[in-house]
C-alpha cells in the first residue's frame, strides 16, 4: 500500500503494519484489577438521580401541554417553585456523586 505526501506525490515508503505485543506463552498475564464494589448509599443516590431526572422530564413535558395552560396562576407558581427545587436537588445529588467518584478513584 502506498501513501501520498502532502504535495500529492506518492510516498514510496511502506505503511507500517500495526503489530500486537508478543507475550511469551509461559509468561503470565496479570489479571485486571477488580473494581471496588459500589457502596449501597452510592447506588441509592444513583437511582434517586435517575428517578428525579425522569420526574423533571415529565414536568417539563407538562409545561408544554394544554393541561398546563388550564392550571390556575397560583398553582403555576407553586409548580415553578417545585420545578426549581427539583433542579437544585438534582444538582446536589450529581455533585455528591461526582465527589464520591473522585474520592474512590483517588484511593
Amino acid at each position: 500500500m502506498q501513501r501520498r505526501a502532502q504535495s500529492g506525490a506518492v510516498d514510496p515508503r511502506p505503511i507500517p503494519e500495526r503489530v500486537a505485543p508478543v507475550i511469551h506463552p509461559r509468561e503470565e498475564v496479570p489479571p485486571a484489577p477488580k473494581p471496588e464494589p459500589v457502596p449501597d448509599f452510592i447506588q441509592r443516590m444513583q437511582r434517586e438521580l435517575e428517578d428525579l431526572s425522569g420526574k423533571i422530564l415529565k414536568l417539563e413535558e407538562f409545561f408544554d401541554s394544554e393541561e398546563y395552560e388550564s392550571v390556575e396562576s397560583a398553582e403555576k407558581q407553586l409548580i415553578a417553585f417545585q420545578y426549581g427545587s427539583m433542579l437544585q436537588y438534582r444538582s446536589a445529588l450529581s455533585q455528591r456523586l461526582t465527589i464520591h467518584k473522585q474520592n474512590q478513584e483517588a484511593s
